[in-house]
């Protein structure tokens, strides 16, 4: 059974329990599961257990409470500013199997 997360930039979400936030996202290099050096849209993931901080974009992996999540898009959306600031709309989207 496959299982698909999404979190949204500047937001924190659940990877089966164990809490991530994604922030920063932009173009950037970054590396894929088998460790080749890629480029492209990327995310930076922070985990709260460890306080690890990883940037990942399409094609990476992470493992997270004993599961390997695979990272299968990331999008940049544009900054929106408001009379409270300016914010990322970006997201990225990550599956694993059970």
């Amino acid at each position: 059974m496959l299982i698909k997360e999404t979190i949204t930039e500047t937001t924190v979400g659940s990877l089966q329990g164990a809490q991530v936030a994604a922030a920063n996202g932009m173009e950037s290099n970054y590396e894929s599961h088998d460790g080749q050096v890629m480029h492209g849209p990327t995310m930076l993931l922070v985990f709260f257990e460890d306080e690890e901080q990883i940037r990942v974009g399409k094609g990476s992996s992470v493992h997270v409470a004993g599961r390997i999540w695979h990272v299968t898009n990331v999008k940049l959306g544009p900054v929106v500013e408001n009379q409270l600031g300016s914010f990322a709309t970006g997201e990225i989207e990550l599956s694993t199997d059970l």
